[in-house]
């Protein structure tokens, strides 16, 4: 927006699928090319200070597939270069920008963050200098050769079928290849929450201490998933419950066959919270003979049931391929589609032993929803226990989320060794002052 005149105009469009860029000089035949996917929310989004010293151009990180990348883009001429390195091999993501001068965090799955100044230079080489502020603590025991990323295109059909090709990526931590002797992995997968976030290449304390415990970790940005252009995030909506499944389910085989020499079939395990819960218990559900254990913290898993008590009562209807109107009542066939597309529509094949980790204080997705599926499981005979904390959604208080990782630690190989209508599973546990 022009201040003087008050005119409003689009600096960056929104990006369908991508858009290339080039990374340095004047366009050539071999100049070198970084797709650009558009621009989402990424902690801390546009910081305090976000200009440079011309106040000509803004400074930003925005996902772009499965890493942070950082730009610039001119406000006169919508003119957007990189501002990081582009290597795409570690995120990169601006804290602070003064005087031409960016501080900027590197981080990788493998690697911890530490901070870097870059100094933005003049075209046609947009970073003139870069220069390390803190150690980078690299981590022995997970290499960078464990980190592993591709794309896929699930041979599936869409629903929609324009959506059908769009590709979506895929991250593994964990070995590729196993030492002489060496027993195979167990498989966490974990797709993300949201659904409409993504997850990046960056270090994670929760994920290095599940592989330093040897299992591997999977996690598909299926299609719905932001960085990946909007055609990703519109192809979600009226399909939850169907297409996310099937593509984490895609990529969960082919991860499979990709590192069968190194990746033990008979223990895949489920992890995950929120829309990630939710597609824990389809997954499992849906396909009984694959996963062998679930976690689910703050499980989405009746949307018609969550309408009524979210502060999110949009999602509910968005997702389900409603449109919401605020003071909308849904009518008796939007609560179809609801239960339709929840995990509670699959309940009779959801046999796998199953962990609830559950936020008393969480009103996205209240706690009734994951006490309500413990009480089906129970009643089936299924092998399941209940953990509640006195935190909210993310469950991400200190001693709580140490707490949640132990349990789900201890939770998968024990299950696999337990019979699924065992006694000693009749007990809900709520830790006391949790």
């Amino acid at each position: 927006m022009q201040w003087k005149t008050k005119m409003e105009r689009v600096v960056i469009d929104t990006v369908d699928r991508e858009r290339k860029l080039t990374t340095s000089g004047p366009p050539t035949d071999t100049t070198p090319t970084h797709v650009f996917r558009g621009v989402y929310s990424a902690t801390p989004g546009l910081t305090r200070r976000c200009w440079n010293a011309a106040g000509t151009k803004v400074i930003f990180s925005t996902p772009n597939l499965d890493v942070i990348a950082t730009y610039s883009v001119c406000v006169d001429s919508g003119e957007l270069t990189l501002a990081g390195d582009g290597r795409g091999d570690t995120s990169e993501r601006v804290w602070d920008v003064t005087d031409d001068t960016i501080l900027l965090e590197r981080t990788s799955m493998c690697t911890p963050g530490h901070l870097v100044l870059l100094r933005l230079g003049t075209p046609p080489t947009p970073l003139a200098a870069a220069m390390k502020v803190t150690a980078t603590h690299e981590m022995p025991q997970i290499p960078k050769s464990f980190l592993t990323r591709w794309t896929l295109i699930n041979p599936e059909p869409h629903p929609k079928p324009q959506y059908s090709d769009l590709p979506y990526s895929v991250l593994y931590l964990g070995p590729t290849k196993l030492p002489e002797g060496g027993e195979r992995r167990p498989l966490i997968v974990w797709p993300h929450g949201g659904p409409h976030v993504c997850l990046a290449d960056e270090f994670r304390a929760s994920s290095a201490f599940f592989v330093r415990l040897g299992f591997s970790v999977l996690w598909p940005n299926y299609r719905g998933s932001t960085g990946a252009g909007q055609d990703s995030i519109d192809s979600l909506p009226g399909h939850a419950g169907l297409a996310d499944v099937s593509d984490v389910h895609f990529a969960t085989l082919d991860c499979l066959r990709r590192y069968s020499d190194v990746l033990d079939q008979s223990r895949v395990y489920l992890l995950g919270g929120s829309h990630g819960g939710f597609l824990v218990t389809h997954l499992a559900a849906q396909h009984p003979s694959v996963y062998r254990a679930v976690s689910a913290r703050n499980p989405v898993v009746d949307i018609a049931a969550m309408a009524s008590v979210s502060d999110i009562p949009d999602w509910c209807f968005v997702e389900s391929g409603v449109e919401f109107e605020p003071g909308k009542v849904p009518d008796a066939s939007t609560l179809t589609k609801m239960t339709t597309c929840s995990p509670t529509s699959h309940l009779d094949t959801l046999t796998a032993p199953t962990l609830l980790q559950v936020g008393l204080d969480d009103r996205r997705v209240p706690p009734s929803q994951a006490l309500y599926l413990y009480r089906m499981l129970k009643a089936r005979g299924v092998k399941t226990e209940l953990y509640v904390y006195r935190d909210c959604h993310p469950l991400g208080k200190v001693e709580v989320e140490a707490d949640c990782l132990v349990h789900i630690a201890l939770w998968s190989p024990v299950v696999i060794l337990a019979d699924h209508q065992e006694s000693s599973s009749d007990s809900c546990s709520p830790p006391e002052g949790r």
